[in-house]
């Protein structure tokens, strides 16, 4: 997985568009319209976007890579570990 793969083809619905979109809008503190990541379904597409909104897209999208490379590294329990923690709390 990586910052040019596309997010629906990767496995990602609309509820995970949801959940996406809420962490990113709480990680960047300003608010990020939900067709956003449809319309730009890969964090490459994503970044340039928050930079037109916010700037700085080089950082932001470091950024999102050193998240991916993380989740990346966990095993598939892990993950939904962390989901369900996300979920529940």
């Amino acid at each position: 997985m990586g910052i040019h793969d596309n997010f629906f083809q990767l496995g990602g619905h609309s509820l995970l568009a949801i959940q996406v979109n809420s962490r990113l809008r709480d990680l960047f503190q300003t608010d990020i319209p939900l067709m956003a990541l449809f319309d730009r379904p890969t964090v490459a597409e994503l970044a340039l976007h928050l930079d037109a909104i916010t700037g700085n897209a080089e950082s932001r999208m470091q950024e999102l890579e050193r998240m991916l490379d993380y989740v990346e590294q966990l095993s598939p329990e892990a993950v939904q570990t962390l989901l369900t923690e996300h979920r529940e709390g």
